[in-house]
C-alpha cells in the first residue's frame, strides 16, 4: 500500500481518505478537528441551570448533581459499548428532565430529577463538543 509521506494513516473512520486531510489544508475549525460551539452553549446553559436549581433546592440536588455530572464519565468503564454509548447520548438525560416536570406533584419532587437530567445533559454536551 502506498501512503504518502505526510500521511500518518487514517485517525478515524474513513478520515484518512479526506483530501483535507492528507494536504493538511483545511486544518482549523468546521473541519472536525476543532469544537462544536452549539454542544458548548448548550453546557453553558444546563451547568448554569443546575448551578441554580442546586443552591435554590440544597438538599438531595446536590447529590443528583454530582450522580448526573459523574455517570456519563463512569459509563466508559461498564461492561457493553451499547451500554456506554446509551449513557452517553443526549436522549437519557431529555428524558429525565421530561419525566420531572411532567410526571412529578411538586417542584420538591422534581428538582433532584431534574437537576440529575441537567447535570447529565451538561456532561453529554461537553463530551460532545470534544469529539
Amino acid at each position: 500500500m502506498n501512503v504518502p509521506p505526510h500521511d500518518e494513516g487514517p485517525a478515524e473512520g474513513s478520515a484518512g481518505r479526506d483530501p483535507r486531510r492528507v494536504s493538511g489544508a483545511g486544518a482549523g475549525p468546521g473541519d472536525g478537528t476543532g469544537r462544536r460551539p452549539g454542544w458548548l452553549a448548550l453546557a453553558a446553559f444546563t451547568f448554569a441551570f443546575a448551578v441554580f436549581e442546586t443552591v435554590k433546592h440544597q438538599g438531595w440536588t446536590l447529590a443528583a448533581a454530582a450522580a448526573g455530572a459523574a455517570l456519563p464519565l463512569l459509563a466508559a468503564r461498564l461492561p457493553g459499548r451499547a451500554v456506554a454509548l446509551s449513557v452517553r447520548h443526549p436522549l437519557p438525560p431529555v428524558l429525565v428532565l421530561a419525566a420531572a416536570t411532567f410526571l412529578t406533584d411538586s417542584q420538591a419532587q422534581a428538582a433532584p430529577w431534574f437537576t440529575l437530567g441537567l447535570t447529565w445533559l451538561t456532561t453529554v454536551a461537553v463530551l460532545r463538543s470534544r469529539r
